[in-house]
């Protein structure tokens, strides 16, 4: 009915320091498209039907948008667990 499709990236940019390499600032972006249901014809329909449905909608878009926090806090987890990968932590 719903969906949430989560895409992640990341950037970051690299430094020479005493003849070595590193990382620095890494970034991790995460982006949501969410999809939620659209009823065109709703105003044609009873007022209980109509009820129901933005009853229905409600419920789709909290969830939906659950997923999407939940992508964002995985891509927090990602950024950290790569610094400190990064750091030889």
């Amino acid at each position: 009915m719903g969906t949430a499709q989560p895409r992640f990236g990341y950037s970051y940019k690299f430094k020479k320091k005493g003849g070595r390499c590193y990382v620095t600032n890494l970034k991790v972006t995460v982006g949501v498209v969410l999809r939620l249901p659209q009823w065109n014809a709703k105003g044609f329909a009873k007022p209980e039907l109509q009820r129901y449905f933005d009853c229905v909608l409600r419920t789709v878009t909290v969830h939906e948008k659950r997923h999407g926090q939940i992508a964002y806090e995985t891509g927090q987890g990602i950024e950290r667990a790569m610094m400190s990968d990064l750091d030889g932590g």
